[in-house]
């Protein structure tokens, strides 16, 4: 290779990095207007392992957790819980699968499963913190499809006294 070929490759290199660069520049800074990061979770359709029991559920769901869902420059959309002063997006219903000791607070992970049978794995941190795990991370805690079903019925079940409960109060 010449010298005047090895200038032009690197120098394709260097424009493919800076355009890179810039796109996750550009990523950050909608992400930031919508308040978001990165780690925020991302919108998923449900593993193949996962949509016989998202759907079987599905009917059974009521959904009542405010999100803020984003579509983002990186083609991800991302989710969060609404604040209390923000008009949700959309809601979704959240399963708790499993819970972990943290340094001051229990970090959970959670499933959140939208009408439309998407899904969003959270990581919820101390001090209300969020991030993104994925399927594989989520199995590599131990966690398989049998331990989501038992949770997604322990969840609705769960839902059903409770809304039963108010049901009564009312």
């Amino acid at each position: 290779m010449s010298i005047e070929d090895e200038i032009r490759a690197k120098k394709e290199r260097m424009h493919a990095e800076e355009k890179k660069r810039q796109e996750h520049e550009i990523l950050l800074t909608a992400l930031r207007n919508v308040g978001m990061s990165e780690n925020y979770p991302v919108l998923i359709f449900a593993p193949n392992e996962l949509q016989s029991i998202i759907s079987e559920a599905l009917p059974y769901m009521r959904f009542f957790q405010p999100k803020i869902v984003r579509n983002m420059p990186d083609g991800h959309t991302y989710v969060r819980a609404a604040r209390s002063d923000e008009r949700p997006d959309r809601y979704s219903f959240d399963v708790e699968i499993c819970r972990e000791p943290g340094y001051n607070h229990e970090i959970k992970t959670l499933i959140s499963v939208f009408k439309n049978g998407s899904i969003s794995f959270i990581i919820r941190g101390e001090y209300g913190s969020y991030e993104y795990i994925t399927w594989e991370e989520i199995k590599r805690k131990g966690l398989d499809v049998a331990t989501i079903r038992i949770k997604i019925i322990e969840a609705l079940a769960r839902q059903e006294i409770q809304l039963e409960q108010e049901g009564k109060n009312s």
